[in-house]
């Protein structure tokens, strides 16, 4: 584990293994997860000897989306959002050694202001604003803001999805819409099915002729 606990890239890719192999977290959310990971910390010069500490995850994503801005659905970008600011939020709960890093989930929007950490390197809460209920207001309170997506929790049937472009032949392209993370089990299956539904060769020049 003392790659996990040096808090870089590769030290976050290895902590999500381990939690995943440990069961500490489901094995599937570790798996997406490290995918997530690989694919956003990519954009750094050298991913794996990133400080996780020092880097404002947000940042990073959005410098992720505006270099695959067309590469994926917006679905697919959200998810990719929600499972990477995670990860790395349950990776600095736990270097911090607090105990309810499994739900850290440390990144909140506070009214008018950027995503910002909830807890600080010490492992401590972080300072709260200043709130301006000391001065009673006639005003009613704002309504609630829509649940930030870094917090969202994606079930599995709710994987994202990934389309290829598949070169079927000379001057004919399909589009496969896959799952992110295809197992082989699942390789086996769609291809069968995609077989069940070819004609032979000689069926289809009798039928053209």
């Amino acid at each position: 584990m003392s790659e996990a606990n040096d808090g870089t890239g590769a030290g976050l890719l290895a902590f999500l293994d381990w939690a995943g192999s440990r069961g500490e977290i489901a094995p599937a959310t570790a798996q997406s997860s490290a995918v997530s990971v690989r694919k956003v910390l990519a954009v750094e010069a050298d991913p794996d000897t990133v400080d996780v500490r020092a880097i404002h995850p947000v940042d990073l994503f959005g410098r992720f989306e505006v270099l695959h801005r067309t590469d994926y659905s917006s679905q697919s970008m959200k998810s990719y959002r929600s499972r990477f600011l995670n990860a790395v939020a349950m990776y600095l709960a736990w270097l911090d050694k607090q105990p309810d890093w499994k739900t850290a989930g440390g990144w909140n929007r506070r009214p008018g202001s950027a995503l910002v950490r909830v807890s600080q390197g010490n492992g401590k809460p972080a300072a709260k604003a200043k709130s301006a209920r000391s001065k009673p207001s006639a005003r009613s309170a704002p309504p609630p803001s829509d649940p930030d997506p870094a917090t969202e929790t994606i079930p599995a049937a709710a994987a994202p999805m990934v389309p290829y472009d598949l070169p079927l032949r000379p001057g004919l392209r399909v589009r496969l819409v896959l799952p992110e993370v295809l197992t082989r089990a699942d390789a086996n299956r769609i291809a069968a099915f995609v077989g069940s539904l070819a004609f032979d060769q000689a069926e289809v020049e009798t039928e053209g002729g």
